[in-house]
Order: C-alpha cells, then structure tokens, then sequence
C-alpha cells in the first residue's frame, strides 16, 4: 500500500546491516566440508535443468557473497565477457538493488526438457520458491546442518566467514562483499572448530603444565597423605575438621600440599 515508505525502510535496514547493526543470526554459514560435500552430491549434478539451477545458484552465492534478496533481482546482462573465456559480474549498488532489464537470470525449469530438448521456460521463478533454494539444497543435499537455520544469505555469511579464516584483509573482504565498514565484516566473524580446539589445546597443555609440576613438587607428601585417606563419598562435620586443625597448630593449614580424588565436602552450620 505505500511502496515509498517500504523503498526508503528496506534502503535504510541495508544502510544499517551493512556498518554492523541489525540481525546477523538467522542464517549460519557452511563450512568447506560441507560445501565439498554439497557438490559431489548427484542432485547437484548439471546433467538436468534443477541440478543446473542448484549448482549455479550454490556457486554464486558464495562467490558472489550475495544478500538473499539479490537472487531474485539478479539480471542476465550483469555478467559480460571479460574476453579470456571468463565473466565480468557488475553489482548495480541503487538503494533498492533495482534495475530496468527484464532479462531474469533464474528461470524456471521446463518440464518437458526430455521431449523437446527445451531446459527452461522464459518466465522467472517465483520469489517464494527462489527463496527457499539453499533451505531445498540442504535438505536434498542432507548436509549436517538444521534447515532451519539455512537460508539465501547463508552463502554471503559463508564468504565472509571462509575469507576471514583464511586471514584475507577485511579491505578486500569489503571489495567483494560490498560492506561499507569493517564493522559490517566483523559482523559476520565466528570461531571456526579448528580455532576452538586450538583454544582448548592451549588452556589444556597450561593448565596440564601447572598440575604436573605442581604433582611433582608434592609428590612425596601427596603419597603420604593418600595412603591414610580413604577415597570415598563420606562426610564428616564442620567441627570435627576444627578439632583437627586445633591438634595441627593455628598455623598449618589443614589442606596444605593436598591433592584430592572424588571427594564432596557438606559444611553444614
């Protein structure tokens, strides 16, 4: 009903998404595994029109970085010849992402393409159902990701996070995803697994380094003590351990240079 005040809203969201504000969670990105996995599934294979469809679509979405509405606007004289057997893409950057050409560059596929030889039809594939792609790609694909978390733009997602593993400067990151300021990049930034078990392999060797040297230092007095202590669930009360530190002297703690095992203390008033 007011197509004004929807063009000036959905340029500003983008304005807004693209310096670091907004939301950056509803879609995850996929990692190489995935995507390897993704292309030597069969429904990805370019021997039929939708496995074409797919293939095409999968490939620019990462390659490209593209939001998820850019799909449906994508025009077939955005791609020219660079004139070495290879394309030019040109990204038009209006507010509203609009342009004039009616040549559409995802069409529907033709049913009958084994009769007549005929792969696609002339009309363009509906907005709806061009964007559930990536969900429709996960699914058939059976990639070990929740589809629900799967949408159009977890292809830009996968860029930017695949770029920034591979430490590219957050400059050329924004040259290729059109961000206006690294905010919008750092946005997208997520701890890979191999950063996470990196992590926990340096707090583990520390903390492993600490307790062995500390286990050497103490050994002898450790032996001593476990030899008189029975590893068990038992409890003993507050005011027996007061007693023992009494005997020990005011100024020997009671657990100086102790290591326990499966030990549950209850301090009870």
């Amino acid at each position: 009903m007011f197509p004004d005040l929807h063009n000036v809203l959905h340029g500003k969201m983008h304005d807004l998404q693209e310096h670091g504000f907004g939301e950056t969670s509803g879609s995850v990105a996929i990692n190489p595994q995935q995507i390897l996995q993704i292309l030597q599934h069969p429904r990805m294979n370019t021997s039929s029109p939708e496995g074409l469809l797919y293939r095409i679509f999968f490939r620019l979405s990462i390659i490209l970085a593209m939001r998820g509405e850019e799909h449906y606007d994508l025009k077939i004289d955005q791609f020219k010849s660079d004139g070495h057997d290879g394309l030019q893409f040109f990204r038009y950057t209006s507010k509203n992402n609009q342009h004039l050409s009616e040549d559409n560059f995802y069409l529907q596929p033709n049913p009958s393409w084994l009769e007549n030889g005929i792969w696609y039809k002339t009309s363009h594939i509906g907005k709806n159902r061009l964007n559930k792609f990536m969900q429709n790609i996960g699914r058939e694909t059976q990639i070990d990701i929740p589809i629900e978390l799967l949408s159009n733009h977890s292809g830009r997602k996968t860029a930017t996070q695949v770029l920034q593993d591979e430490e590219i400067p957050e400059q050329a990151i924004m040259q290729l995803t059109g961000h206006k300021s690294v905010q919008g990049v750092r946005a997208y930034k997520k701890i890979n697994e191999e950063q996470q078990l990196n992590t926990l392999k340096t707090l583990i060797n520390i903390t492993d380094d600490k307790l062995s040297s500390k286990q050497n230092n103490s050994s002898s007095q450790d032996n001593s003590i476990n030899d008189n202590v029975e590893i068990t669930k038992s409890r003993v009360s507050l005011q027996e351990i007061s007693l023992s530190a009494n005997s020990l002297g005011n100024e020997i703690p009671i657990f100086q240079n102790c290591t326990f095992s499966n030990v549950s203390f209850y301090i009870q008033k």
